[in-house]
């Protein structure tokens, strides 16, 4: 096992580290969406230009299939929309309701970066969550709480928005 894979494992048990947020990676990105996506708004301040950037994501849980983990999710719009689509869509659709009844995929070009691609959004086969994956959901806090968070804490920073590109979720409770 490699240093990275210790550090990683050992951050896991810690409960530190993941912070319990979805990182997109680089190839295929395999998720259940556990909630409705809402919208949160928050700026941040580049410390050596002095500008400011206002961004949108969409909060919701995932089911990251990756590691079998209920993270809290940032989504960009474009996945967002490309959930919408799914709702009516022919081949699979699904109402609108959550957690959604199958995973999605979606296809992710240079994640973390300014150039990050993001394909379609493809459903999966439909399957049933298992008993410790809805045990393990339920135990999450409500995304209107996350929020209400956030927002909070951007309202104590309104006078010098000091947010990073990635959010600082350090102080949000996460359950």
């Amino acid at each position: 096992m490699s240093f990275r894979d210790n550090l990683e494992k050992d951050a896991k048990e810690a409960g530190i580290g993941g912070g319990g947020r979805f990182t997109w990676q680089e190839g295929k990105n395999r998720l259940r969406v556990m909630t409705e996506p809402k919208a949160h708004t928050s700026g941040f301040t580049d410390k050596m230009t002095g500008e400011q950037t206002i961004n949108t994501k969409f909060i919701c849980y995932v089911l990251d299939r990756a590691d079998g983990q209920i993270k809290l999710a940032f989504m960009p719009y474009k996945f967002a929309k490309g959930l919408a689509e799914l709702e009516e869509d022919e081949v699979a659709p699904w109402g609108g309701s959550f957690p959604m009844p199958y995973d999605v995929t979606i296809e992710v070009e240079s994640p973390g970066k300014m150039t990050v691609k993001y394909g379609a959004v493809r459903p999966t086969k439909e399957s049933e969550l298992t008993e410790k994956e809805r045990e393990d959901f339920s135990s999450a806090k409500p995304i209107q709480e996350i929020r209400d968070a956030l927002n909070k804490k951007q309202m104590n920073t309104a006078s010098e928005i000091s947010f990073t590109p990635e959010h600082d979720l350090s102080e949000i409770p996460f359950g």
